[in-house]
């Protein structure tokens, strides 16, 4: 029962970023890279914010394996032009798809950073299954998850397991096993 109650808040927090992407001003980007000026401006909010002592971002110092050169290749790209660590990138891939592009969870998640359909339509992803496409997608949505929580790692990564409306409902992690433990995981991964 919790597990389909979780399924149903993870679908509507999907549909209201959706919602949220394309009212005026906000509309998604195709997939292939965020504006320099959008990843700029994000990127100097997040610094302002740290220099101001409102949030701090703690470095990523533990190691997780590599995938294909392409895979890495992808991971590199995509994790710098949207302002993250790709050790943290490969955490998620490791966690949410253990590598496997193919991959499709119960819920109906796709592809190496397990996007919702929902989720990948509102970054303008053709092909869940396509590498390329399935990271700059994963990287944007993570990247945005990390900006709405201040740089609060934690709450980004149960966000993007049980939604944001769900860490904004509960006001943190929420109480659920999964969340706490893919939360944990990918931190452990991360040495933290």
């Amino acid at each position: 029962m919790e597990s389909r109650i979780h399924e149903t808040l993870a679908r509507v927090q999907e549909l209201q970023m959706r919602l949220e992407a394309l009212s005026p001003g906000n509309s998604p980007a195709p997939w292939e890279a965020p504006r320099t000026e959008s990843r700029e401006a994000a990127l100097f909010d997040v610094a302002l914010a740290q220099a101001k002592g409102q949030i701090t971002l703690q470095p990523v110092t533990g190691s997780v394996g590599t995938f294909s050169r392409d895979i890495e290749a992808h991971i590199e790209k995509y994790a710098r032009l949207n302002g993250l660590d790709p050790q943290l990138v490969r955490a998620v891939i490791q966690q949410e798809s253990g590598g496997n592009p193919r991959a499709v969870s119960t819920a109906g998640a796709q592809g190496l950073m397990q996007l919702m359909p929902e989720t990948a339509a509102l970054y303008g992803v053709r092909d869940s299954f396509d590498p390329e496409q399935n990271i700059a997608a994963g990287t944007r949505h993570l990247a945005g998850l990390l900006r709405e929580f201040r740089g609060d790692l934690p709450l980004a990564l149960a966000a993007y397991n049980a939604g944001i409306g769900t860490v904004r409902r509960y006001g943190g992690i929420p109480p659920y096993t999964e969340t706490r433990q893919y939360v944990q995981r990918i931190l452990s991964m991360l040495g933290q």
